[in-house]
């Protein structure tokens, strides 16, 4: 018993492809609850095809996301460098919108800086004596009501 305690940590902390099948035999035993004893004696195609097919199923294309998810699978088969070509290219392009943001932020505050720099100093004075006449507020009220 705890050599297979052991066997199971070793197959978490370093997968092996022995592992991984198993994990995926039992994946397919929850799935479509067939015994585990029986998925074994199955063709591993037939497995990954209905696990496969069975994870799709609730993939709606007129989502965005899920198309994207389909799209993505395809080119990691495609080509196997994918998603770490696509990681370096997202991080490559949030780079430059950062680089891109600070050099607008930078320009708005030389432009602020100019210009209060060679605008003419204004004093502003308030008002000693006056009013505002608020009467055509009234005449509006009596129209309307």
């Amino acid at each position: 018993m705890e050599l297979a305690k052991l066997k199971a940590i070793q197959s978490k902390l370093t997968p092996d492809s022995f592992s991984v099948w198993r994990k995926i035999e039992r994946e397919y035993s929850k799935t479509f609850f067939t015994p585990l004893h029986e998925v074994s004696k199955l063709d591993p195609e037939i497995i990954l095809l209905n696990l496969y097919e069975d994870q799709l199923g609730s993939f709606d294309l007129d989502e965005d996301k899920d198309l994207q998810s389909i799209l993505d699978n395809l080119y990691t088969i495609e080509n196997p460098e994918y998603d770490a070509n696509r990681e370096k290219e997202e991080e490559e392009y949030n780079r430059q919108a950062v680089k891109e943001e600070e050099e607008r932020q930078a320009k708005i505050k030389a432009k602020k800086n100019t210009s209060h720099k060679n605008a003419p100093e204004v004093k502003k004075e308030l008002p000693k004596s006056g009013y505002v006449n608020l009467a055509y507020l009234a005449d509006n009220a009596e129209k309307e009501g």
